[in-house]
């Protein structure tokens, strides 16, 4: 089960810094040197770290209830489908239990008739065998034709339509097995929505209590800026210290819901996925060719990216530097899971779910050229390069993931 992330539809919680260092063209990214650590932070210093986290929060805050009623917009529509789900449930019931009284009526009918032929037989087979015996129990030959004709006609007639009210209940027969293909469908189906109706209820219960932690923090900061000028800067620089590893913790847990509203509506969609073919073996393609990287995948030094793979920070994608406006290609064919923008995190972004469960991820566009639930080929733009979200320069972050987890990007570009 996939563990609830922050908010569905919202891409990431602001961040009190976003910066990737720039590398030179073709050189291979490297990370920034940790910040030395201030000795005694002046007052004015600190002060103005408070202020950024209280800003930061305060923006986080409207995300968080953009959120929450997006949350609760998607839950309604999920119970409008769920409705209507178990509406055609309950007119496929009636419809089979029709289509059982009728086969039932139709095979008494069929049973009738045949007695009937049957009865008719016997009638035949009971006359004198002689013709001559025939004749003498006839007023004349004419009469003794017509005896025989009519029986064995009404025999004939009697068997035809024995066999297509036979005919008739093979139909409905079929009928109600597709009628029963399609409830067993539309019961999986079922299933499905109220699996996604869970999970977004989850995802609400931690949007909630994510915003309930983050106006506690929000009071303690504007508490400490309320206090005397003459703060205690060691003091307050922990505070504010403390205050950046919640907006860390915050901007992973955001992050993950990208991935967490993707994998949702991949889950509910398997025929859509189904209809990309079998798995194979990946080889992705550049998503913007010609981009300088700017930062690779892995361990990094900057505190802005958050703890993963057991290390403090963890850069999980590929940061491709170019113009603005340059278009961002999709890596390989997909089906578009995931469009989301926010103020921070990933910023606006796409995310294509492909065969054999590869997920990429195209972060901090400019804008978004597809929509949800579309099909794309391998090399359609799917966006243009921006600078959105956590970032100070235009740049486009690559990220695929497996089994939801990161993993390296340049093994699997193929060119």
């Amino acid at each position: 089960m996939r563990r609830p992330a922050v908010a569905l539809g919202v891409v990431a919680l602001l961040v009190t810094t976003g910066a990737r260092p720039a590398a030179a063209a073709g050189t291979s990214p490297s990370p920034a040197a940790s910040p030395a650590a201030a000795v005694s932070p002046s007052p004015s210093v600190v002060r103005a770290r408070l202020g950024r986290s209280v800003a930061d929060a305060v923006a986080a805050q409207g995300q968080l209830r953009r959120a929450l009623q997006q949350n609760a917009a998607q839950r309604e529509s999920v119970r409008r489908q769920l409705a209507a789900t178990d509406s055609r449930i309950a007119e496929l019931d009636a419809a089979i239990a029709a289509r059982k009284a009728e086969i039932a009526d139709l095979r008494a009918r069929v049973a009738r008739e045949r007695s009937q032929v049957a009865v008719l037989a016997r009638a035949i087979d009971e006359q004198p065998t002689s013709v001559l015996q025939r004749l003498v129990q006839a007023r004349g030959l004419g009469e003794l034709l017509t005896m025989v004709s009519d029986l064995t006609s009404a025999g004939r007639r009697g068997e035809a339509l024995a066999d297509r009210l036979d005919e008739d209940r093979l139909t409905l027969e079929r009928e109600q097995e597709q009628q029963r293909a399609e409830r067993e469908s539309h019961a999986a189906m079922r299933d499905r929505q109220q699996a996604d109706l869970e999970h977004l209820g989850r995802l609400m219960a931690e949007e909630a209590r994510v915003a309930s932690a983050l106006t506690a923090a929000l009071q303690r900061t504007r508490a400490e800026l309320a206090r005397s000028p003459a703060l205690d800067p060691e003091l307050a620089d922990r505070i504010a210290g403390g205050l950046l590893a919640d907006q860390q913790m915050l901007v992973g847990a955001a992050k993950q819901a990208a991935w967490d509203q993707a994998a949702l509506w991949i889950e509910a969609n398997p025929d859509q996925m189904a209809s990309l073919g079998p798995a194979r073996p990946p080889a992705f393609s550049w998503p913007v060719p010609g981009a300088t990287i700017t930062q690779g995948f892995g361990p990094t030094d900057l505190e802005i990216e958050p703890p993963g793979a057991g290390y403090p920070h963890f850069h999980t994608g590929l940061d491709l530097a170019a113009d603005p406006g340059t278009p961002v290609l999709a890596a390989d064919g997909g089906m578009v899971a995931t469009v989301g923008t926010g103020t921070s995190g990933y910023g606006t972004y796409v995310v294509i779910a492909h065969a054999g469960g590869l997920v990429t991820l195209y972060g901090h566009l400019l804008q978004p050229l597809v929509e949800v639930g579309e099909r794309v080929e391998r090399g359609q733009p799917v966006g243009l390069l921006g600078s959105t979200g956590s970032s100070t320069g235009p740049h486009c972050h690559f990220e695929v993931r497996l089994a939801d987890q990161p993993v390296d990007p340049v093994p699997l570009i193929q060119g």
